[in-house]
């Protein structure tokens, strides 16, 4: 199930709901990490786990998506069907945007593969996918999403699936002062969408 789709099916049930309260979207940088949401130009962020944050609220997940590394077109790992988390000790992975959490970085990017080798970590990766990549054989680990990767994908990247990696999990994050029934009733509209059952809360552990 595509993020788009759940936003989108969250936002219309909103909308006929609530008939006199505006839903505005907006694509927040990968690099901006949580920084609208506490300075308040947004309510409610969609994004990746985990989030380790004291101050934040973590709502359930709502969708999980399959991992894939981008490398250069150029890169060996391009002519393969898939690649493993061993495989990752055999180049660099560049960094997450420092602007996000340690923990976040360390629970996408391991410091050691599974069979104990260290992992080379590169430098700051950015926010467009694979920026750094052509034409060096640096990697960059990052989640995989079908129809963006199609849209976004520059020509000389390519996207290989992660097969034994986690799956990314995606769900709302929100700070406790700007909770009201609105934006309760936002966050139940997309539970309801992926299967989930409205339980009149927040539906956090």
């Amino acid at each position: 199930m595509a993020l788009a789709e759940v936003r989108g099916s969250a936002r219309g049930a909103q909308r006929r709901r609530h008939t006199d309260v505006e839903i505005h979207i907006r694509e927040v940088q990968f690099s901006d990490g949580y920084v609208p949401l506490r300075s308040g130009e947004i309510d409610v962020l969609l994004c990746s786990r985990p989030v380790e944050e004291p101050d934040l609220t973590v709502g359930p997940v709502l969708v999980r998506e399959p991992h894939a590394l981008v490398v250069s077109a150029r890169h060996p790992f391009a002519r393969r069907a898939c690649v493993r988390l061993d495989d990752l000790a055999r180049d660099t992975v560049l960094r997450s945007p420092r602007s996000l959490p340690d923990d976040w970085d360390a629970h996408h990017v391991p410091a050691r593969t599974p069979d104990g080798r260290l992992v080379g970590r590169g430098e700051d990766g950015g926010d467009r996918p694979g920026a750094h990549c052509p034409g060096r054989r640096r990697t960059w680990r990052l989640p995989r999403i079908r129809p963006r990767c199609r849209l976004l994908r520059p020509p000389d990247v390519a996207y290989v699936p992660l097969g034994d990696a986690p799956p990314y999990e995606w769900g709302f994050v929100w700070r406790p002062p700007v909770e009201s029934a609105r934006l309760k009733a936002f966050h139940q509209a997309a539970l309801t969408h992926v299967g989930g059952e409205p339980d009149g809360g927040w539906g956090v552990p």
